[in-house]
């Protein structure tokens, strides 16, 4: 039987109240609605979004909305045929009118998935809780425990999104703007450097170098069969690349970190390869400035692509690039695969460590671990710091392979791209940047959208992530974090 509930009766204060099958009501038949204000007192405090296992007459989601009535609530009931039957109680009816409320019947995982994920916004939201009816999950034990494990999975996923946000958004938000003056300013002087062709030769295979271990044993692959592959670099690998005298066509870079800009200092004999005129360099806008800025004084082509970063959705019509959970081997393949190339072939995409081997030959962290390293820091032991700062899984003993939960996630983000049937089939986009970009008429329009009452302020989502990392900002109103962040826009317009 798919149906929780029998009938409605009325309470002794004249309140419709739902029926299990069992024949017990669900809420109290004497004071439904203190009882659910004594439900809403347990919900913890600085609560802005609420998930509700159970629906029944809906009192106790009516009290909590008046104790919270800035949060979202999201409440689930056993199934839409339940849920069909409840909206004949009165209650339930008039809090169909509240849009901060959502009902839903929780038959499918993916439909709990696709809400939390799409109503669930960490940095405008804050703390989430999850309330669990007593009676409702004493009829339905099994799937309670089911749901609630359900919840904490696209939890654990959202908060790692989420973590990476917190960590990086000042970062990108600066890269950002960044990267749009020099855009705006720079192809004002050297507009060639920005006049990028579509011409790319997709009938060869696209061939997508990362810098895991195993590049070292495939390297002569490359240099055997060069003139068959279309070599699309990442920023990692391009050293190893050079120091083979194997120039890529495509070198892809989306770190925002400073540290990425060492990925594009080269030595004396790289720069004998000359390069530069031979190679496109693309760059995400959240990009580390300087490694652009390296790029640019070397007169290459320059490709901006944008992420889903908000800010840079609103920048203009740059192409924009999947990296899963922020993989450049990820963009390189979407890269690809939207510049028209039907074969793609990865190397070096290990996401693991083997034979003591952290990356391959000639990665920047070689140059920094061996020019800084003495008798007691030796190199070798700085790349064992590296490898052991998180706990090794062991995958293949004979192979001395190990991973890490990172990699793991890495792995499986980019196995979730490939398997993506929107993936699979070439696609071939409009592969340049925009004809004209006023980095001025950009800031005034931000700056005016942000300043608008009704104005759409998700472009400062991520750096108001970043803000409530901080402890004292834990446990602000949306609206105090909103005015901090748009404050810090002001300091741009110094630039115009």
């Amino acid at each position: 039987m798919s149906e929780l509930y029998s009938e409605i009766i009325k309470s002794k204060t004249s309140l419709q109240i739902p029926v299990f099958f069992d024949g017990r009501p669900m809420h109290s038949k004497y004071n439904p609605v203190q009882e659910g204000m004594t439900f809403a007192g347990q919900v913890k405090e600085y609560s802005g979004f609420i998930v509700v296992l159970g629906i029944g007459g809906g009192y106790h989601i009516k009290s909590i909305s008046e104790r919270f009535p800035e949060a979202h609530i999201l409440a689930i009931e056993n199934s839409a045929d339940d849920l069909n039957f409840l909206k004949n109680i009165q209650c339930i009816q008039d809090l169909q009118k509240n849009k901060k409320i959502t009902f839903a019947a929780c038959e499918e995982k993916s439909e709990i998935s696709r809400l939390l994920t799409s109503l669930y916004i960490p940095a405008f939201h804050g703390n989430l809780s999850i309330c669990v009816h007593r009676a409702w999950a004493e009829h339905l034990p099994e799937k309670t425990k089911l749901l609630t494990k359900y919840i904490q999975q696209i939890l654990s996923e959202i908060s790692a999104d989420y973590s990476v946000q917190a960590h990086f958004g000042k970062i990108w938000q600066h890269n950002i703007m960044q990267n749009l003056y020099f855009f705006s300013e720079y192809s004002k002087k050297h507009s060639d450097c920005f006049q990028i062709t579509q011409n790319f030769p997709t009938e060869k295979t696209a061939a997508v170098i990362a810098a895991g271990p195993s590049l070292d044993s495939s390297i002569e692959e490359l240099k055997l069969n060069r003139k068959n592959y279309y070599i699309i670099s990442t920023d990692t690998a391009l050293n190893s690349l050079l120091r083979n005298r194997i120039i890529p066509d495509a070198v892809i870079s989306i770190d925002g970190q400073n540290v990425s800009h060492t990925h594009f200092m080269f030595t004396k004999k790289e720069l004998e390869l000359n390069f530069f005129a031979k190679t496109l360099f693309i760059f995400d806008l959240c990009s580390n400035p300087d490694s652009i800025r390296q790029i640019l004084n070397n007169g290459s082509k320059i490709l901006f692509t944008r992420n889903s970063h908000p800010l840079s959705a609103i920048a203009g019509n740059f192409l924009k690039i999947q990296s899963g959970s922020g993989t450049v081997t990820i963009a390189a393949c979407d890269f690809a695969r939207k510049a028209g190339f039907s074969k793609i072939k990865t190397f070096a995409a290990d996401f693991s460590y083997f034979s003591g081997k952290a990356y391959a030959k000639g990665t920047y962290l070689e140059q920094n671990f061996n020019g800084n390293s003495y008798r007691l820091n030796s190199g070798e032991q700085q790349y064992d710091t590296l490898m052991f700062r998180t706990p090794l899984i062991l995958k293949d003993i004979r192979k001395k392979i190990y991973t890490t939960e990172v990699l793991e996630s890495y792995r499986k983000t980019f196995e979730q791209w490939q398997s993506d049937s929107s993936n699979k089939a070439a696609c071939i986009c409009e592969i340049s940047n925009p004809k004209a970009f006023s980095f001025g008429d950009f800031f005034k329009k931000l700056i005016s959208t942000q300043n608008n009452a009704n104005g759409n302020f998700s472009a400062l989502l991520p750096y108001i992530a970043f803000l409530r990392k901080d402890k004292s900002f834990q446990n602000k109103d949306f609206s105090e974090l909103l005015k901090l962040a748009q404050s810090t826009l002001l300091q741009y317009n110094s630039w115009l």
